[in-house]
């Protein structure tokens, strides 16, 4: 059949295009090795570098809890549609400024590694992550959210026209 023999065709020009992307990449099997090691080193030395993390996802987890029942009063307001989409958006920003955080904490320890050569706590980076740096953070959070419902209408519209 026409569609089988299509399939195939692709599958052997997939299986061509791995091969030759198999002999073009061990050659650089070494060099990224290197790279891996050196990326992996601080993780020894900062065994509690997940706890920020930890603590985003168990704040993610009440603040759901807490806007689960925010949308379930929404409905009866006047009008729902608007009130649930402005949580949506806030859910989504908070995620991303929690997102943020983690990233801020754990960017701030190991950049003190590799720049000053000195191992910082990892609480101090997490604390000043939500305190000097939370600004930075809520403005950088608040234009993500934006840009993908941006993106998301555009493709609506995309599919409409």
């Amino acid at each position: 059949m026409p569609a089988t023999d299509g399939v195939g065709a692709l599958f052997i020009v997939f299986a061509i295009g791995n091969g030759l992307y198999a002999c073009w990449v061990t050659q650089r099997t070494s060099f990224w090795s290197k790279i891996f090691i050196k990326a992996l080193e601080p993780v020894s030395k900062f065994p509690d570098l997940n706890r920020p993390t930890y603590w985003m996802l168990g704040a993610g987890f009440c603040w759901m809890s807490f806007w689960i029942l925010a949308v379930i009063g929404a409905l009866n307001f006047y009008v729902p549609p608007l009130i649930i989409m402005a949580l949506v958006l806030s859910l989504a920003w908070t995620a991303e400024v929690m997102r943020n955080v983690a990233n801020l904490t754990v960017s701030r320890v190991i950049s003190l590694y590799y720049l000053r050569g000195m191992q910082s706590s990892t609480q101090f980076c997490f604390q000043r992550a939500l305190s000097n740096n939370l600004g930075s953070a809520c403005l950088g959070s608040l234009f993500v959210p934006a840009i993908e419902a941006l993106r998301i209408l555009a493709r609506g519209l995309k599919n409409k026209i």
